[in-house]
């Protein structure tokens, strides 16, 4: 099976919306310990945060469904961030990938699935994001509202069709750098849709790596 190669993310989104977590204090298990995370290691280097992105119907729902699967990796100091879509790519490893992907009662990725993820890229995440559909959603509102520009709605539930989606979030990330999403109303989102191991002191400190040097930030989407 090849190594996936994964590039930089949306940098921006992660860090505002870390921020906006932090802001409002709201969102369950911030800063606290689940059995999930034990499948994630600490940051294999300190030029490089990787993030996996879980993106499910409805966290609302007594079993949310897999939409699709992202990897995230910021570099410092350029700065830059590199998408990839991770599921689903018609790969042997996606039924795998599918079949071992469930949440625990608090709404994060069980050990085994995040396992067979870092089986499959042969990557160390560092850590989780899961949104649902309602936070791509109120997204999609947001940037067009902030761009003026219609963006690709991913509402069709498959991964393949939110490549243009992340391209059209990547230029915004690149225009707008430190204001991207600046006035995005995360009470709309926020504790229902989202859930995250990421710490606030680490979310901090790779906004400021990310927004701290005069370089725009560069955002692209791998795509092969």
């Amino acid at each position: 099976m090849r190594k996936i190669i994964i590039a930089l993310t949306i940098l921006a989104f992660f860090t505002c919306l870390i921020l906006g977590l932090f802001a409002s204090n709201l969102i369950p298990g911030l800063d606290q310990t689940s059995d999930s995370k034990s499948a994630i290691n600490s940051p294999a280097s300190p030029f490089q945060h990787n993030i996996l992105m879980v993106h499910v119907d409805s966290l609302l729902a007594e079993n949310p469904q897999l939409v699709s699967v992202w990897g995230a990796i910021l570099y410092f100091p350029e700065p830059k961030i590199i998408l990839q879509l991770l599921y689903p790519l018609d790969f042997d490893q996606d039924a795998t990938i599918r079949a071992s992907f469930a949440l625990t009662a608090a709404k994060d990725p069980v050990f085994g699935f995040l396992k067979k993820i870092n089986q499959t890229t042969e990557i160390q995440w560092d850590h989780f994001l899961v949104v649902d559909q309602q936070t791509m959603a109120t997204i999609l509102t947001d940037l067009t509202l902030a761009t003026g520009v219609k963006v690709n709605d991913p509402s069709a539930m498959d991964g393949q069709a939110e490549i243009t989606f992340y391209k059209q979030v990547c230029a915004a990330i690149f225009d707008q750098g430190k204001y991207f999403l600046n006035d995005f109303v995360w009470s709309e989102i926020i504790p229902m849709h989202i859930r995250t191991d990421l710490p606030v002191d680490t979310a901090l400190v790779i906004w400021e790596k990310l927004s701290s040097t005069p370089n725009p930030i560069q955002c692209h989407v791998y795509e092969e």
